[in-house]
């Protein structure tokens, strides 16, 4: 536990500890804001589409490339 030798001292460290509050609070409304951009419908279908996309892609790429990987 610190001592501490005057008021003004306390003041300074409640200054300190509320600045570091405000700090952590914008962390979170910063975090809060990103999250509700990454759950927002749009981004949900994008994510989705781009996902199928790429299996298409990969699928059409095995099937040319599996016949040549037959052969030898």
């Amino acid at each position: 536990m610190k001592v501490y030798s005057s008021y003004e001292e306390i003041n300074i460290e409640l200054k300190i500890r509320k600045l570091e509050s405000d700090i952590e609070k914008e962390k979170i409304k910063k975090s809060f804001f990103y999250l509700k951009e990454s759950v927002s419908p749009a981004e949900i279908a994008s994510s989705l589409l781009g996902n199928v996309a790429k299996k298409v892609f990969f699928g059409k790429l095995l099937i040319k490339i599996l016949p040549f990987l037959r052969k030898t």
